[in-house]
């Protein structure tokens, strides 16, 4: 897991900006956020993650050429306006 972050903050800079970690409580791997205190990062803004099921996209919505995105247009008759 160290490897992980020096290679992150490495990366972040070499570009003059500084590394920030996103996580949700389902970070992996475990500890990752007590590993990130102890090397001094602080939480600025906690992150909430939601999710619904949408059973088709509002009208009007342009859905990308995915494979997924494909497959679930396909499972829910959803097909491109000509």
């Amino acid at each position: 897991m160290t490897a992980a972050i020096e290679a992150t903050e490495r990366f972040y800079a070499a570009r003059d900006l500084p590394a920030i970690f996103a996580m949700s409580g389902a970070a992996r791997p475990y500890g990752l956020d007590d590993t990130l205190a102890a090397r001094g990062y602080q939480i600025v803004d906690p992150t909430l993650v939601m999710a619904r099921d949408l059973p088709v996209p509002p009208d009007g919505t342009e859905l990308s050429g995915s494979p997924a995105t494909v497959a679930w247009k396909a499972e829910n008759g959803v097909h491109r306006p000509r």
